[in-house]
């Protein structure tokens, strides 16, 4: 007799301003955009998101809809949890609320919940993550310093938590033909934009700068600014978001991707990372405490000390000097990304870890 599969019900933030899946899925399909609804889509698992919340109809919908959001999935995760052997959650806030949910159902009686984690030491996530662990039965996350962190200062058992490969889209994120021109950046979370600015000041390096907004963490949540209030860019610097098709061609025509951080415990920066890679672009990331899974310095890429200018415009002289060692770290980033960091690697793992 063949085993049955288990049933998952994945537990995913949309965002409230996000376009409707429909329409993200037939821009995916066009190859306007990165793939995430299919990606999804393709671990087989149900959804319940913040736009099943929107749709509900009758009393329920309208109660649920009066309460924070995390709370009003958590409470409709735990009314549908009979019919599910395992529940996903992808967002940190929506772990928290969802294992809350779950303790309040018998041990067992209530399915396995399995987390997506990325940044769990930050305080508001930490405390309340200890006081409802015993409602997470497995954590994946790619971050091997966050992972550390489950075990040392959360609680969880060793054998309770996962390491699994940050995801690209390589079929996207492909190499491209194009002039190498300029340096190129990315971001908004815990961006150290200020120092890549310092770095390229007074020089003939076009730099652009695809941010609209800059998120810092304040200790407590990460506020959301203005990229172009924040900065102040000198000639040759251009600032502003881009569309996923100009990002794509912007890392295209980059010599050198900085990924430039402030201090963090947590690997900020790792889709730019690995983006610029998917390219066959070298990249020159700042080496914080938390983003060391990926780049192998002299390698796949360079590190550079935090707020550190001169060694950071040091590093983008090299690459613009010597083309030819750039284009081959970016072959072996690309490499890297194709032997561990494909989309379909990552549902395997993720399916692996409901399973």
């Amino acid at each position: 007799m063949t085993e049955r599969s288990p049933r998952v019900l994945y537990v995913r933030t949309e965002g409230r301003g996000a376009e409707p899946r429909a329409t993200r899925r037939a821009r995916e399909l066009a190859g306007s955009v990165p793939r995430r609804v299919l990606v999804e889509e393709a671990f087989g698992f149900d959804l319940l998101g913040e736009s099943d919340i929107r749709a509900l109809t009758g009393w329920r919908g309208r109660m649920l809809r009066a309460v924070p959001m995390p709370l009003a999935l958590a409470a409709e995760a735990l009314r549908r949890s009979p019919d599910y052997d395992v529940v996903l959650t992808w967002a940190e806030r929506f772990t928290v609320a969802v294992a809350g949910a779950l303790l309040l159902r018998p041990r067992r009686r209530r399915p396995r919940h399995v987390a997506i984690l990325d940044w769990v030491s930050k305080p508001v996530v930490r405390i309340p993550l200890r006081l409802v662990r015993r409602g997470v039965d497995r954590v994946l996350t790619w971050s091997s310093v966050q992972g550390a962190v489950c075990v040392d200062r959360i609680g969880f058992r060793p054998d309770q938590v996962q390491r699994i490969e940050h995801p690209v889209d390589e079929n996207f994120f492909a190499p491209l033909d194009a002039t190498r021109v300029q340096v190129m950046s990315a971001g908004e979370t815990q961006r150290d934009f200020p120092t890549l600015i310092r770095a390229v000041d007074g020089s003939d390096i076009v730099t652009t700068i695809a941010a609209g907004r800059i998120g810092a963490f304040g200790g407590f949540r990460t506020r959301l600014r203005s990229a172009e209030d924040l900065l102040t860019a000198p000639p040759g610097v251009t600032v502003g978001p881009l569309s996923p098709v100009e990002l794509r061609a912007a890392y295209a025509a980059a010599y050198a991707v900085v990924v430039p951080l402030v201090e963090a415990e947590n690997n900020a920066g790792i889709s730019v990372v690995l983006e610029a890679m998917a390219m066959a672009r070298p990249v020159i990331v700042t080496r914080t405490v938390g983003q060391v899974d990926v780049v192998e310095d002299g390698r796949t890429g360079f590190y550079v000390p935090p707020g550190d200018a001169g060694a950071l415009r040091a590093k983008i002289d090299y690459l613009r000097e010597n083309p030819d060692v750039g284009d081959e770290i970016g072959r072996r980033g690309r490499a890297e990304v194709l032997a561990r960091h494909r989309t379909e690697d990552f549902v395997a793992a993720v399916r692996g870890g409901a399973s």
